[in-house]
């Protein structure tokens, strides 16, 4: 959770020029995340119940606490079986409507006129009338000149999945205004189907002996038919992950005046340039007192940056009885010359440019080097963009070099994605010749299988 940044005191510039004097007027407004994650999700359709997270709260400044929580409806508003009640409707949403996006629109009253109003007609109109002909407007005419089958072919309320932002009265907020979006995530970690609603206002306490709102969502946020239907991929392994972000605010709103006498002067802060200073050294190779030699090309290094780095660096250059430390150079006949720059540039800043290319070899290199922050880096780069055309390699990569997190997860990859991936190339050339490895893929899968049956 996040509060408003605060604003810098800058004097502002009107027509005359700056100003002596001004005043500002502030709202604080907060913001909270909360992924709700249905597995199984299927099976919680086809029962088509009314679904309601556990309860999440957000604070204001950390001294009041908001408690929310979300509720689902599979079988959107009509047709969604309530637990205990016989209505389709919950049994707050009996003293709470929720409103969505849908239905914002202001009613209209049969009672706005009177109904010698409405019913009256000029003199002599049906007297216009020429005999034998009937002026009543035709069924295609009074639906806006659509057709029956037209009309039939709307998805009805009960084909939608409706979802809504509930505050709970028990909440020690008051009365406190709310944007919220709401998402689902996909495989890939993207957002699909989100929407956004216009900021509303959650009243907990009014007068009378019921609240006015207290939820606020979308009675139609996706379809069934397209939730469901495996080629959205919007329930991988039948998980449905819905992200909720909430902006809320109590509208205080909070006067201040300046004055440009009371504005101290004080210089800025300066950047820390470590990083880029040491960039700097690595390329001008002044003070270099070793080289690391790759297929022939050698590049200056200094000894006491590799060895605070690298444990391994470290040993090369601090025992006598190391080649290293007699000639002053080490020799890596094993890595490629941009995936070398790269090692040399994180040592030296702590950075790496175009990982998503070069992941696999710094990988390599550090887990041979024993650089764990960069081992890390290359298994989350790896991790986010495992695809079927190049799981097969990484999971050899995670088995080759330790990376237990990376393994695992291209592991469950390959599992689940089992019948496409063991058709590529990929798969016949880097994994067949490791047994071990085929082996335990066959285990993983072979224990989901057993899950699926149960």
């Amino acid at each position: 959770m996040s509060s408003s940044p605060k604003r810098r005191c800058v004097r502002p510039v009107g027509p005359n020029g700056s100003a002596e004097t001004w005043s500002t007027t502030n709202v604080n407004v907060y913001t909270t995340d909360h992924p709700w994650i249905l597995n199984n999700y299927s099976f919680q359709d086809a029962k088509g119940e009314h679904i309601k997270s556990s309860p999440f709260t957000s604070d204001f400044d950390g001294e009041t606490d908001c408690k929310w929580f979300l509720y689902l409806k599979p079988r959107g508003e009509k047709n969604c079986k309530s637990k205990g009640d016989n209505d389709s409707k919950s049994k707050f949403e009996n003293n709470i409507k929720p409103k969505g996006e849908n239905d914002c629109k202001p009613k209209i009253e049969n009672n706005s006129k009177p109904k010698s109003e409405t019913n009256s007609k000029p003199k002599g109109e049906n007297n216009n009338k020429p005999k034998g002909e009937n002026y009543s407007k035709p069924k295609s005419a009074e639906n806006d000149g659509k057709s029956k089958n037209e009309n039939d072919s709307k998805p009805k309320d009960d084909e939608y999945v409706a979802l809504y932002l509930h505050l709970d009265p028990s909440s020690q907020c008051k009365n406190i205004f709310a944007k919220t979006k709401f998402s689902i995530v996909t495989e890939n970690q993207k957002e699909a189907k989100s929407w956004d609603s216009s900021i509303t206002e959650f009243i907990v306490s009014a007068d009378g002996p019921k609240p006015k709102r207290l939820s606020w969502g979308c009675a139609k946020f996706v379809q069934r038919c397209e939730l469901l239907n495996p080629e959205n991929n919007l329930l991988p392994n039948d998980t449905l992950t819905i992200f909720c972000k909430i902006e809320y605010s109590q509208v205080i709103f909070t006067n201040t005046s300046h004055s440009s006498k009371s504005i101290p002067s004080r210089p800025a802060l300066p950047n820390n340039r470590l990083s880029e200073d040491f960039g700097v050294l690595l390329k001008s190779n002044d003070f270099a007192d070793a080289l690391i030699s790759a297929n022939g090309v050698n590049y200056p290094v200094h000894r006491t940056i590799l060895m605070a780095r690298s444990p391994v660096f470290s040993a090369m250059f601090k025992y006598d009885d190391m080649q290293e430390t007699e000639t002053k150079c080490v020799n890596i006949p094993d890595i490629e010359e941009n995936v070398l720059k790269e090692l040399l540039r994180y040592i030296y800043t702590g950075k790496v440019e175009k990982l998503e290319d070069l992941a696999g070899g710094l990988l390599a290199a550090a887990d041979k080097y024993d650089l764990t922050e960069l081992k890390d880096m290359c298994e989350i780069e790896l991790i986010e963009n495992l695809s079927i055309e190049n799981a097969a390699n990484t999971l050899v990569l995670a088995d080759l070099y330790r990376a237990d997190e990376l393994k695992s997860e291209a592991m469950n990859f390959v599992v689940s994605k089992s019948a496409k991936i063991m058709n590529t190339e990929a798969w016949d050339c880097l994994v067949a010749p490791r047994l071990q490895l085929v082996n335990e893929v066959c285990k993983a899968l072979s224990h989901r299988l057993d899950r699926n049956f149960k």
